[in-house]
């Protein structure tokens, strides 16, 4: 990878893993194999090409942090830092440089009514940094934890900073074009200078800053527990002999014919937008291939996951059961949801990067804190109960009845009759999904009620709204009357779809999270006299009782 003091820092980064093992927790997702050496000499060599001013201590560290933080849970990853300090003192540890990604998983979040919380989006930008040096991923962590709202927000928000480098690079087409053809008028030949001024100078670029694709990313996600091995991978027909392709061989094959497709249209110089000049899109890296990521969404296990091995390894060659052998290209993926690793081979986790999630990154008070947003602006009257009982109601009631356990399982799935300060569930349950099957009662009660309550609240808004319109003290004909109770049904309906606010256009190109709790009361408004506070607090109290108690 072309470093020149390569003997001193392989002997430090030996005896980091050799630290590591030892001192840090035992889990089974860890691996300090071979393998993850040689991901972190890839990203090493990347990272130096890329900044060549740095140093080699400084590239190498920051190779070894992002290459090994992402898999550690968060009480391991200060004690990982305190070592790499002590092998390297002195050394400053630059942070993550992703500040366009960032500022996109933040937009693709709020747009979809989440929380942008600090610790999931840098989970977020982990699997991408993994995605980078490792064509097979494992994101564990117990459910509720984030594992396909991580995934499908990076997605999003790759799609986000392509569409706006697309519309930069149209931009800037179009500003060229219009140049060419004032320049046809006058008989002259603009120069590149003259076209770059012209571009700069025009306002329809609304953004000085330079705006480069990272690619677009498509996902295939499917259950490998929900079909047999023959529907996965493929199996010959009994009577026939035919052999039938499976799930897995059928989208790699689709997958590859995209990216051949791609791959075609760029060495043929066409590029793979058309109506993009070559020299535009190389600008904006336009013509990045499709990142195709195919998802396992189940347990793993030694009955399926075997057969991906020859997948995992450097050679990406998928092999199936009648001879025939499917080469991946690189900018697929293979990527698995798992909640543990428990009964998978120390082969299958050294051919993956991980990331492991907790509920420290993503945890019941962001689930909290959405539902707040959509049913404060559905009940502004009740914005101080939805807060009061956040804070006075389901935080003590989790404290009581979790104890310390919660700080121990990072789940807080499993009781235990050990522990005095919490209680044994009938029925293993994680805190996240307590709270949102909480909320979700709560509400649909608030709903029911207040939706067959008429309001004289609404009516007299409406009343006025009507003699604004209309005009106090005169009188107006039939057809005048008609035409402005229409006029104010009409402001009445656009008034109710403002009242929303956190609830925005998703583009279409987007993939949908799972909704928040509360999701049933997008576009609605109810007032004081539909649903008073008094009868929201019984309600409240009956959902808490009847969720924590059962």
């Amino acid at each position: 990878e072309g470093f020149q003091t390569a003997k001193d820092l392989a002997q430090k980064m030996t005896q980091l893993y050799k630290l590591s093992s030892e001192q840090l927790s035992q889990q089974d997702h860890y691996d300090f194999g071979m393998r993850a050496v040689k991901s972190v000499l890839v990203m090493a060599g990347a990272l130096k090409r890329k900044y060549d001013t740095l140093s080699e201590d400084t590239v190498l560290i920051r190779a070894l942090r992002d290459t090994n933080t992402p898999k550690f849970l968060s009480d391991d990853v200060p004690l990982f830092m305190d070592i790499i300090r002590d092998l390297f003192p002195g050394v400053n540890i630059p942070p993550v440089e992703h500040a366009i990604l960032q500022q996109s998983l933040t937009s693709v979040l709020k747009i979809q009514g989440m929380q942008p919380a600090q610790q999931f989006i840098l989970k977020c930008l982990q699997v991408y940094e993994t995605m980078e040096v490792r064509w097979g991923l494992m994101l564990v962590g117990e459910t509720g934890t984030g594992k396909t709202t991580c995934l499908r927000a990076l997605c999003n928000a790759l799609t986000e900073i392509h569409e706006s480098a697309m519309t930069q690079a149209l931009d800037e087409e179009e500003i060229e074009l219009q140049s060419t053809q004032d320049a046809d008028k006058l008989s002259l030949t603009p120069s590149s200078q003259q076209l770059n001024a012209t571009i700069s100078q025009n306002k329809t670029i609304k953004d000085d800053l330079l705006r480069e694709s990272f690619g677009l990313a498509k996902t295939t996600t499917l259950n490998p527990k929900a079909v047999t091995m023959g529907e996965l991978y493929g199996e010959f027909n009994e009577i026939t002999r035919e052999w039938h392709d499976g799930l897995v061989p059928y989208y790699v094959k689709e997958m590859l014919e995209r990216s051949k497709e791609q791959a075609n249209k760029v060495s043929s110089g066409i590029g793979l937008y058309s109506n993009v000049s070559p020299h535009i899109a190389q600008k904006h890296k336009l013509n990045v291939p499709t990142r195709e990521i195919m998802a396992f969404d189940g347990p793993v296990d030694a009955i399926w996951i075997e057969s991906m091995n020859s997948v995992l390894d450097d050679n990406k060659i998928l092999c199936l059961s009648n001879g025939d052998r499917i080469k991946l290209t690189n900018n697929m993926t293979m990527l698995f949801e798992v909640q543990d690793l428990r009964v998978a081979s120390p082969a299958t986790v050294s051919r993956c990067g991980m990331i492991y999630l907790e509920k420290t990154h993503l945890g019941w008070e962001q689930i909290a804190a959405s539902w707040k947003d959509i049913f404060v602006s559905t009940f502004p009257h009740l914005e101080k109960f939805a807060g009061s009982v956040i804070q006075y109601l389901i935080t003590p009631t989790i404290q009581y009845m979790r104890g310390n356990k919660d700080q121990k399982n990072a789940g807080g799935s499993k009781g235990s009759g050990n522990n005095k300060d919490s209680f044994t569930e009938f029925i293993p349950n994680t805190t996240t999904g307590i709270v949102a099957s909480l909320l979700e009662l709560f509400t649909s009660l608030a709903d029911s009620y207040a939706s067959t309550h008429t309001s004289k609240i609404a009516d007299a808004q409406y009343q006025l709204r009507m003699d604004a319109v209309t005009g106090t003290g005169g009188r107006r004909g039939r057809r005048g009357k008609k035409g402005d109770q229409k006029k104010a049904e009409r402001e009445k309906e656009a008034n109710a779809q403002s009242v929303l606010n956190i609830q925005k256009t998703i583009p279409s190109t987007h993939t949908v999270y799972p909704p928040p709790p509360g999701n049933m009361l997008n576009n609605k408004k109810y007032y004081e006299d539909q649903y008073p506070a008094s009868l929201a607090a019984k309600h409240f109290v009956f959902a808490l009782i009847w969720t924590f108690g059962a």
